[in-house]
């Protein structure tokens, strides 16, 4: 489905809308998936948060820091979405190759890029693949 770039794209379009209306500095969130450009109304850059992957926690690990060029960031992960059957835990985030859940030790991937919808799917494919195979 369409899940892994949906928010992203619309993301996308909502800067894309700002942009053709002359707006030149703006923050998009859409449930995590972010992307800004210029500055924040007070005149410090933007800056979009990361948070630590351990699930039930809110703790912020890094910060990227916007500019005068959009900048995406997304984050995708398997801490704070999965099910548990039996004392073990499944992802949400199914391997297309196998049709079953992620099944490493990877549990979060964040990509930053110009295009929020590009960045959302680098970070699902890269969690797919798992630290090695993704690096």
């Amino acid at each position: 489905d369409l899940s892994a770039i949906a928010k992203g794209y619309a993301v996308d379009q909502i800067g894309l809308l700002l942009d053709s209306q002359g707006q030149h500095n703006y923050l998009v969130e859409i449930c995590g998936e972010a992307i800004s450009l210029g500055r924040r109304p007070d005149g410090d850059e933007w800056r979009i948060g990361i948070e630590r992957p351990q699930a039930g926690q809110n703790i912020l690990f890094q910060q990227v820091q916007g500019g005068p060029e959009k900048l995406a960031v997304a984050t995708s992960g398997s801490y704070q979405n999965f099910f548990s059957e039996e004392d073990q835990q499944y992802s949400h985030i199914i391997n297309p190759l196998t049709g079953k859940p992620v099944s490493h030790d990877l549990v979060s991937v964040t990509v930053v890029a110009p295009s929020e919808m590009a960045a959302e799917a680098w970070a699902t494919a890269l969690l797919v693949h798992g630290l090695q195979e993704g690096m």
